[in-house]
């Protein structure tokens, strides 16, 4: 099994779709020194390409990707690991788009800055 920054065995694994470099960056960071195996990618397409050859205990992605738009329905990527929680983060902070992301499989929704 591998090991995070910490030299720990991991928690989990999470991958994080950010559009925003430095914030996968800072997540990265936090969730590896907090004893997470971490994967980035940085569009939508790119998270349902690495899905099917990976685990995911954890999605973490940003309900909108900048000029790559939505990620589409949040439980459409780890369809195959229905395990996997899958978590909402937008700066787009709407009662509809929070509904929207929980009926098509989002464990929650966080409003993000």
């Amino acid at each position: 099994m591998s090991e995070t920054r910490a030299g720990k065995t991991p928690k989990g694994s999470v991958l994080v779709v950010d559009d925003e470099r430095n914030m996968c960056r800072i997540l990265n960071k936090v969730l590896s020194d907090e004893g997470y195996r971490v994967h980035c990618v940085h569009t939508a397409e790119d998270a349902l390409a690495w899905l099917p050859g990976n685990h995911a205990d954890i999605v973490l992605t940003d309900l909108h990707h900048g000029r790559h738009g939505r990620l589409g329905p949040p439980g459409a990527g780890p369809s195959h690991q229905p395990e996997t929680c899958v978590i909402v983060a937008t700066a787009y902070s709407t009662v509809e788009n929070a509904v929207q992301a929980m009926k098509a499989g989002a464990a929650t929704t966080s409003r993000s800055h």
